[in-house]
């Protein structure tokens, strides 16, 4: 149906206006939903309204989701269990061509007046009119708004129909945008999960134009760090140190060139200029057929590396085995030490065999005494892990 827009009071055009955009500031889905049905029960003269939601990648509504006003919680429960099989607004749901559609659109009402969905269903709620508006954009429907009517009102009219079509790709376009937002927020909360559980202080995905599309907040904290170490007066609009930088544009070229599909990885250590605070760095780029590649940045800032190395030199320890040695310290056992390092637990029992002989110790506790709580000025040490 065409918008009659020239049959349209100014009231009319100014009603339009307010509802789309208080739908556009609103922050969330059930907000948005509660004032659309709040402001258009108001300008369409409607006693009650609901609204469902659809199943994502389905053309179908979600029976489970709904949100009403006016209307008796056992309803809604009977029509999940039984009368959605007989609303012929849910007939041919992706199959309708307009965004809205009247009850006498879709059937005639002596028709609907004899049947067991409007007598038993329909009645006892005082519903006679119906007029619906589904929100949706060009692949799918976001869900469908219903106001409702008593028999005593009047029908809806055209206007009514031409109001209802002018708003309602705006009403769909501001539901679209706050379920994708809910979506993100949802997936970073998930990621977020995961990421607490690895054994990693900060975690960064990078897309294949060096851009951020996921951080979390000690990943923000560390690379601020890093980047406190710029000299005075020199400026960049590079928010990552260059050497990140010349690292992802390596992975990325040797991806393109060997056209490789097995994640590739670099390992490498950042130490800002006079500072005692180094960040283990690895990195993971991770191609998936048909996508564009990612950058996986995981992130461990290892302070007094420099203390322990000083106390390390005069054993002769490699940098492989101070690393082990700061790996301990923390509590952590062979197979953590080894993921975190990315070499076998065997290994790992190697280096502390070697560890051990050079520092004439026999054992792990032996070794803290020694190298770490020696070294240490500021009680680092605090797993007792260490010292079983």
């Amino acid at each position: 149906m065409g918008v009659p827009l020239k049959g349209l009071a100014t009231q009319d055009l100014m009603e339009v206006l307010l509802v789309s955009r208080t739908a556009l500031e609103c922050n969330t889905v059930d907000e948005l939903i509660s004032e659309l049905l709040r402001h258009l029960e108001g300008i369409f003269k409607t006693g009650n309204s609901n609204f469902f939601f659809s199943r994502h990648l389905a053309q179908a509504l979600n029976l489970d989701r709904a949100i009403t006003r006016g209307i008796d919680d056992k309803f809604i429960t009977r029509f999940r269990e039984y009368y959605h099989r007989q609303d012929p607004f849910l007939s041919g749901l992706s199959s309708h061509r307009t965004n809205v559609l009247t009850t006498e659109q879709l059937i005639a009402f002596k028709d609907l007046t004899r049947c067991e969905y409007y007598n038993d269903f329909l009645k006892p709620q005082s519903i006679h009119f119906q007029m619906s508006i589904f929100l949706r954009n060009e692949q799918q429907v976001f869900g469908i708004l219903s106001l409702f009517r008593p028999k005593n009102a009047r029908n809806f009219s055209s206007m009514d129909q031409a109001k209802a079509e002018l708003m309602a790709p705006y009403l769909a376009k501001a539901l679209e945008k706050n379920m994708i937002s809910h979506k993100m927020i949802e997936q970073k909360s998930f990621i977020d999960s995961i990421v607490a559980s690895l054994p990693y202080k900060g975690i960064m995905v990078m897309d294949a134009s060096l851009d951020p599309i996921y951080q979390d907040e000690n990943a923000v904290r560390i690379m601020s760090n890093l980047n406190k170490t710029r000299k005075p007066g020199e400026t960049s609009f590079k928010p990552l140190p260059e050497e990140i930088y010349l690292r992802c544009r390596g992975l990325l070229s040797s991806a393109q060139q060997e056209n490789i599909s097995e994640p590739r990885q670099h390992q490498f250590d950042l130490v800002p200029p006079g500072g005692e605070q180094k960040v283990s760095v690895h990195l993971r780029l991770i191609t998936q057929r048909g996508k564009n590649p990612l950058l996986l940045l995981c992130l461990n800032p290892e302070k007094r590396l420099l203390s322990l190395s000083k106390q390390s030199n005069k054993y002769g320890l490699t940098r492989r085995e101070i690393e082990v040695v700061s790996l301990l310290s923390e509590g952590l056992t062979n197979k953590r030490i080894g993921r975190k390092l990315f070499i076998s637990e065997y290994t790992v029992e190697n280096h502390l065999r070697s560890i051990y002989r050079k520092v004439g110790v026999k054992n792990r506790t032996s070794l803290v005494h020694r190298l770490i709580q020696q070294t240490s000025t500021d009680n680092w040490l605090t797993h007792s892990s260490l010292l079983n």
